[in-house]
């Protein structure tokens, strides 16, 4: 496998976040300064995010606490062994 840009959102007063793989098409700055423009206009409720399957995430910008882009994710890892 390749590349693999992954986001990080977390979310105002709760311990959970939503990890996307977003699919190959997004380029992680274009992602950024889309996402940056929806937090800054008032008028925009949720952030639809895609993944690698095809799946659609509606992100509340309400509830937006903090956003990681980590576009050197690589493969996903398993197990407890560090990298």
């Amino acid at each position: 496998m390749g590349q693999v840009t992954k986001a990080r959102f977390g979310f105002v007063e709760t311990p959970r976040e939503i990890i996307v793989e977003l699919s190959d098409s997004i380029e992680p700055d274009k992602f950024k300064s889309s996402l940056e423009a929806a937090v800054n206009n008032q008028k925009v409720k949720l952030f639809w995010v895609q993944d690698r399957m095809g799946r659609s995430y509606g992100i509340a910008l309400d509830n937006l606490a903090f956003v990681e882009v980590d576009p050197q994710a690589g493969d996903s890892q398993i197990g407890f062994g560090s990298a």
